[in-house]
């Protein structure tokens, strides 16, 4: 009971962003202020492709629903237990269902599958083509990241710390990997990355692991962030962000702690800068974009860290991560406000509203378009005409 309801007050603090913690943690009774919009005069001309409405998520359970696009399709999971399919470029509607239980991750797809997971732990596959239950299988705790699918295999990482690998065609246990969760942790957890083969998985310890898909062997294990203080809040080190994989190297953030650059094959860690993140990272080619925890901005040089601009003006309005999207990074906010800024200089260069309610969680870029879910449900989708 303890270990949760110190969940809880974090979720609470993690609802108006986290420089609320980083507040509490300095002994600051005062936050600061969301920074006030400036107007803009638009450098891109963002149109909006189509909307749709999903279903609103309860504003004290702040779930990680996300839409995923497949194979043509756009699929997203709404707060009342909800997955919708759309066509991706006509927003058309192909097919929706329900859940009998509360959705509190999701969504993944990929192998003809949609996947999500719920507040009571199970992960729900359906078919991708008609929405049709699939499977669910029983696994420890709440899910709270999306599944993610490749070569046969769902992976699901839960809040109590272990990793699941899944038969695709059946939802049957293969491995699980476990690591120990501190007694006080943020409400969240990032997704995995698959890649090469292996299973890409951060952890509330600060630490980053790699494990065979198709075994859940160790590869290896580093520590990115080490706990420091004398509290429990002092000492969070939360990885909720998901691994970005470029080429032969995986970049990282930790809550309180630092942005990592990783060796694929080895998990050495190459270079590390001080910043703390709970929204999380975005990457191209060459850079690394990150939200800090007072939701300024950054763009890092992917070989050494350096940083090569910030943007502060959207400070405190508890942006998502970023996400590239053409010759932009696009974030949104409590607000229900979409932000293009220049990958180049970090100058804002477009907005749009998408709605009155908060952007939880990073835009999904794909198909020459922007995807935008909102806490309240809504569902906006964005294009760049060229």
């Amino acid at each position: 009971m303890m270990r949760r309801t110190l969940l809880i007050f974090v979720m609470a603090a993690s609802l108006g962003g986290c420089s609320w913690v980083s507040n509490y943690l300095a002994g600051d009774d005062n936050t600061t202020p969301p920074a006030t919009l400036e107007d803009i005069k638009p450098a891109i001309d963002v149109k909006q492709a189509w909307d749709r409405k999903v279903g609103a998520v309860d504003k004290d359970n702040p779930v990680r629903l996300t839409p995923a696009l497949c194979d043509g399709k756009l699929f997203a999971a709404g707060g009342e237990g909800g997955v919708y399919a759309f066509d991706a470029v006509s927003g058309k509607s192909l097919w929706k269902t329900k859940s009998k239980t509360v959705l509190s991750g999701g969504v993944g797809c990929g192998d003809d599958l949609v996947l999500a997971g719920t507040e009571k732990g199970l992960v729900l596959a359906y078919h991708a083509a008609d929405g049709k239950l699939a499977w669910q299988a029983q696994v420890t705790s709440e899910v709270l990241a999306p599944p993610r699918v490749a070569a046969g295999m769902v992976v699901t990482r839960t809040i109590d710390g272990k990793v699941f690998g899944l038969a695709a065609t059946d939802g049957s246990r293969r491995w699980v990997y476990d690591r120990s969760t501190p007694v006080l942790t943020l409400r969240g957890s990032g997704s995995v990355t698959i890649t090469h083969g292996a299973v890409i998985a951060g952890f509330n310890s600060g630490k980053l692991a790699a494990m065979t898909l198709a075994e859940g062997k160790p590869i290896w294990e580093v520590s990115i962030a080490v706990p420091k203080g004398r509290s429990e809040l002092e000492r969070m080190v939360d990885i909720d962000s998901d691994p970005r994989v470029v080429g032969d190297h995986v970049f990282i953030a930790t809550y309180q702690g630092r942005i990592a650059s990783v060796a694929l094959a080895s998990g050495g860690i190459e270079w590390v800068r001080d910043m703390s993140s709970y929204a999380g990272i975005d990457v191209d080619d060459d850079h690394i974009y990150i939200t800090d925890e007072q939701s300024n901005i950054w763009c890092l040089d992917q070989i050494n860290g350096s940083v090569l601009w910030k943007q502060g003006k959207l400070h405190d309005r508890s942006l998502t991560a970023p996400t590239v999207f053409g010759d932009s990074v696009v974030v949104g906010d409590y607000d229900g406000y979409v932000h293009w800024l220049s990958k180049d200089s970090g100058a804002i260069v477009a907005r749009k509203r998408s709605g009155s309610s908060a952007i939880m969680f990073a835009p999904l870029a794909g198909d020459g378009l922007l995807y935008v879910q909102s806490r309240g449900g809504a569902l906006n989708a964005y294009r760049i005409p060229y």
